[in-house]
């Protein structure tokens, strides 16, 4: 999901086809990833800037 929406720059709807689920779906699935990614940045003590 993150992948195809930030790398690849497919909208929400190109998403949803792909994967066969409404684009309310995708919003949600995608909001999950980002939290979840927050998550295990924050359970490493965070990102060093240098990177």
């Amino acid at each position: 999901m993150i992948r195809s929406h930030y790398y690849h720059e497919l909208g929400f709807a190109e998403i949803g086809q792909m994967l066969d689920v409404t684009k309310g779906r995708v919003s949600q699935i995608h909001r999950r990833a980002l939290l979840v990614l927050a998550e295990a940045r924050g359970s490493l003590g965070g990102l060093d800037s240098s990177y």
